[in-house]
């Protein structure tokens, strides 16, 4: 659950190449830090949670250590000396606004804390199958690790920016340490034996804070910062101190160290000369206004003209060729002319509809926003296309009026139910969606003619096996295989591998039902195994796909 892989991703007092300036990066949204924890485990045996902050990369190289991998990494990874879960813009407690709404990673710290409890077992199930032991951690190191943590910044400007006054600020902040109480005790009673936690910065220095919160004149210091922020963080720091040492006496087995970073970075911008710094409050890498920051146009920005990028794939793509032309990992990455023999699959859209249900849309508010969907799905498109891709398949969205997950939610008059049980206007959300998809299609077609496009009807074959269920071999179609409760066997609240405590002792209320091969739906929300495996026997020929191709003739040119 760290951040800071290297210094260009910090915040904190020093970049690679800019060691004069302070603030050296600004942020395109309002996430000047990031929430973090972390495992390291070579030389020191340490597990380490760094971030937000306080650059992680300078704890490191203190240390003798390398750079953590990052968790969700998907090149180049080794965790055999640690791993960082931490994103940018993390928070402690879940944010109720999106990435692009509000600039806050959906990555808050019980996901953080989550994905470490995935990867403890997942990491040793590796290492005990004697697969990539030079890569992983031992089991041993899980409780020789350092866990540190430098988060709870980005949830008091994320109150501030969701215009709470500075005391509903203040009133948030016990909950918000509830919180991390929690993830902390979760790490303990998975093992976790070390625990270095830093405070709070005076982020009422930052200029992503000064530039976007107003000020009165007294309510600023001598050296430029606010005043009321700054005694926020301080009110913060001494509930997180009261916090660590509560911990102390309820987890005996744990060493806890509690880390002033606060008064460190205000010695460091309040005399900045004397340290041999310049202008303590200036952006070094941003854009405009009083402190070069302009959280439209932030560090690296650039201005779109004609095309734009599908991020994570254009990452990967130079990132992988860097590392091939290294010499590495060249049996487990792709060659730089698969990119444009590959078959790109898309399957998505369902997600968009729902939330917007799920937002309080009427179906008719549900069907204006499709247009909007469907342009941000082909400037998608178009991304990969002039990356290189020429080959798409393309799958239409399924009749998610049939789902669990969405007919337990959302209310339906009686005629609104058709004869399989299924909620009809959503299904019919579906099939214009589907409708306004394929002529997407139809244009991408014209417009770039050197790829070639699959359009597959998913949801007549969904359809199909769910309204006759039984002919195909199934049993109960609504109803969820791995559930728990209510008519569809489905609980929001409690899901597939949902536990309960039962007199200290943790009991499994999610089962699975005893054949899933039988059963069409398996959590509510996804098929099940052999339901797509139904799904997937029926596409594959080319039966369902317009034009019809056979899915082993999709890379190939008309």
């Amino acid at each position: 659950m760290s951040q800071h892989l290297e210094p260009k991703e910090t915040d904190g007092a020093t970049e690679a190449g800019k060691s004069r300036r302070i603030s050296c990066i600004s942020s395109t949204s309002p996430l000047a830090g990031s929430g973090s924890m972390s495992i390291w485990t070579k030389a020191l045996r340490v597990a380490a949670a760094a971030g937000e902050a306080m650059g992680g990369g300078m704890i490191w190289k203190g240390l003798g250590l390398p750079y953590l991998s990052a968790y969700l990494n998907s090149v180049g990874t080794n965790f055999s000396h640690g791993a960082n879960f931490a994103t940018a813009g993390s928070t402690i407690r879940a944010q109720n606004t999106t990435l692009r709404q509000a600039g806050f990673s959906p990555f808050s710290l019980d996901v953080q804390t989550w994905e470490f409890a995935q990867f403890k077992p997942r990491s040793q199930s590796f290492v005990k199958q004697g697969l990539f032991k030079d890569q992983l951690p031992k089991e041993e190191y899980f409780s020789q690790a350092l866990y540190t943590f430098d988060i709870g910044q980005n949830d008091l400007t994320a109150a501030y920016f969701s215009n709470m006054t500075t005391e509903e600020v203040k009133a948030v902040i016990p909950d918000i340490l509830d919180k991390f109480t929690i993830d902390i005790q979760s790490i303990y009673w998975q093992g976790g034996r070390y625990f270095w936690i830093h405070n709070t910065g005076p982020f009422g220095c930052l200029p992503y804070v000064l530039d976007r919160l107003t000020l009165r004149a007294p309510d600023v210091d001598e050296v430029g910062c606010g005043s009321p922020f700054n005694e926020v963080a301080q009110l913060f720091n001494q509930k997180l101190k009261e916090v660590v040492d509560q911990l102390k006496k309820d987890l005996p087995l744990a060493v806890f160290t509690y880390v002033d970073i606060y008064s460190l970075k205000y010695e460091l911008i309040s005399h900045a000369h004397m340290y041999g710094f310049d202008n303590a409050l200036l952006t070094c890498c941003g854009h405009g206004g009083k402190y070069n920051y302009n959280a439209n146009f932030g560090c690296g920005s650039t201005r779109m003209v004609n095309n734009t990028e599908t991020w994570e794939f254009a990452q990967f793509k130079p990132r992988s060729q860097s590392f091939v032309k290294q010499g590495l990992f060249k049996d487990q990455l792709p060659k730089e002319e698969y990119f444009s023999q590959a078959l790109y699959t898309f399957d998505i859209g369902q997600n968009d509809l729902t939330a917007a249900y799920f937002s309080n849309m009427t179906t008719e508010e549900v069907k204006a926003v499709i247009p909007d969907i469907l342009d941000k799905f082909t400037i998608d498109i178009q991304s990969i296309y002039w990356q290189g891709g020429r080959y798409f398949w393309i799958h239409n969205t399924g009749p998610f009026g049939c789902l669990p997950y969405v007919l337990d939610r959302l209310t339906l008059r009686a005629p609104d139910v058709d004869r399989v049980g299924c909620g009809s206007p959503f299904n019919e959300v579906a099939q214009l969606f589907n409708q306004k998809l394929k002529e997407v299609v139809d244009q991408l077609k014209k417009d770039l003619p050197l790829a070639v496009f699959t359009y597959v009807d998913i949801y007549s074959l969904k359809y199909e096996l769910i309204s006759h269920a039984h002919l195909y071999g199934f049993d109960n179609a609504l109803l969820t295989c791995c559930g728990h409760g209510g008519k569809y066997n489905y609980n929001a609240n409690f899901g597939c591998g949902s536990t309960r405590m039962v007199n200290n002792t943790e009991v499994l209320v999610g089962k699975s039902c005893k054949n899933p091969s039988r059963r069409i739906i398996w959590d509510g929300v996804h098929f099940t195994q052999a339901a797509n495996k139904w799904i997937f026997d029926h596409i594959v020929g080319g039966k369902f796909s317009y034009p019809p191709t056979p899915l082993k003739m999709a890379c190939k040119k008309n």
